[in-house]
């Protein structure tokens, strides 16, 4: 027989137990509904003054890293995986980002030169230092590199930055080919005097019109105006050198159609140059004919010294008989007149200079500069299509904000474009 307080026990054992499923299923329904609400979740309508908040981060990020010169030496080595990472500490992990860089000199330009062995070692002579195998050259902080292979129409030029050509002829018997590499990214350049014929042949490919003028002294035309391509190629010119070979003790190079002679001493630990009896090492700067030159590099045994114009007013003398008409995409024009010797199209991705005897180490110089140029480099990460061709495609955000600003380290002014949004 069961007494009574044994079946109250029991009754208030069953209350417990069945208060406690209770519990079980309650926290079992919340685990469930949290569950499939995160596998069902649709990003919310955010407040205007959230989405303002994403640009301010961003823009506050920036500003710290280049305050601190982080950012100036990350963009100078294209150090993507630093930038992430210094960012990603400075944001909030709520938000997405990605970022990209544009108007840098690429460290290798690699060119693809449409012409015959003779021309493309003519070619590599003209823009040494840095065609020869395994050469690289000073150019400002940092080091750069040309490549230079011989192609033809149907060479594979997936890595080729630019098709260099320097016959007019050739040239306009490919322009079906030529147009498709302009179509791909690619781009081109051509070194030749044109007759009238031919201006109205490529006026297409390079923007060209017919002028009245005299070419034949040339400078840069507004290079302090930011949005002139002559104002990119000018801050180029003075940071790259030229070559002269002193295998035999002196080298001549060409400044404005006149010849010099330098004289290069292996001297041990501190070989030097001598111009007009006055020595100069590297690093130092002498004047010729009203121009500035630096000392860029005196090689080992001071067989070879790489020099460069420092002057950006330099004046540029060519006994081109060809006529083209200056426009806003003009590198060079004569002071006096309405013609150009050096310009490129509208969209920065043709460029045409008028031929020169391949002595003349200005113009060599100022045809570097404007090839680098015309191949910077685009980087960054991106999963979302500002930087096309470089990284795996995402559907990017619907909802995002970007900021864009110019920078500059020291040398390059550069271009920032920094995209963010709610991850979630």
């Amino acid at each position: 027989m069961i007494s009574k307080k044994s079946g109250r026990k029991n009754r208030s054992a069953r209350n417990r137990k069945g208060f406690i499923q209770m519990i079980e299923a309650i926290l079992a329904s919340i685990i469930l509904f949290g569950s499939v609400s995160y596998f069902f979740m649709t990003t919310r309508d955010r407040s205007e003054w959230e989405l303002v908040s994403l640009r301010t981060e961003a823009s506050d990020a920036l500003t710290v890293l280049e305050k601190n010169g982080e950012l100036a030496t990350y963009i100078k080595n294209m150090d993507a995986n630093m930038t992430d990472s210094r960012l990603t500490e400075l944001m909030r992990k709520s938000i997405g980002f990605s970022l990209s860089v544009t108007g840098m000199p690429k460290p290798v330009v690699y060119i693809g030169c449409l012409c015959s062995p003779g021309e493309t070692d003519e070619l590599a002579e003209r823009l040494m230092p840095g065609s020869a195998i395994n050469e690289t050259f000073n150019f400002g902080i940092r080091k750069m590199d040309i490549r230079i292979e011989n192609v033809t129409t149907s060479s594979d030029v997936e890595l080729m930055d630019a098709l260099v050509v320097m016959d007019k002829n050739k040239f306009i018997g490919n322009l079906s080919y030529i147009q498709g590499l302009l179509d791909d990214g690619k781009k081109v350049v051509l070194i030749s005097d044109l007759s009238q014929a031919d201006i109205t042949t490529l006026q297409s490919i390079f923007d060209l019109s017919s002028s009245t003028g005299s070419c034949t002294d040339q400078s840069f035309y507004n290079r302090t105006n930011l949005d002139m391509i002559a104002y990119k190629v000018s801050k180029y010119f003075v940071r790259t050198p030229f070559f002269v070979n002193t295998t035999t003790g002196s080298g001549s190079f060409v400044i404005r159609k006149n010849s010099y002679t330098i004289q290069a001493v292996d001297n041990g630990t501190s070989d030097y140059i001598v111009y007009n009896s006055v020595k100069y090492f590297q690093g130092s700067i002498l004047t010729i004919d009203g121009s500035k030159l630096n000392v860029t590099r005196i090689s080992d045994n001071a067989a070879a010294v790489d020099l460069r114009v420092i002057d950006k007013n330099n004046t540029f003398k060519l006994d081109s008989a060809t006529k083209v008409k200056y426009d806003a995409s003009s590198i060079l024009k004569n002071p006096n007149g309405d013609c150009s010797a050096a310009k490129t199209n509208s969209n920065r991705n043709a460029l045409w200079i008028a031929a020169y005897p391949k002595t003349h180490s200005d113009m060599n110089q100022l045809m570097k500069a404007s090839i680098i140029s015309l191949a910077d480099v685009r980087w960054g990460f991106d999963p979302y299509d500002i930087d096309p061709g470089q990284l795996a495609k995402k559907t990017a955000p619907s909802v995002y904000r970007q900021i864009e600003r110019m920078s500059y380290n020291g040398e390059d002014v550069y271009s920032i474009a920094m995209k963010t949004w709610f991850i979630y």
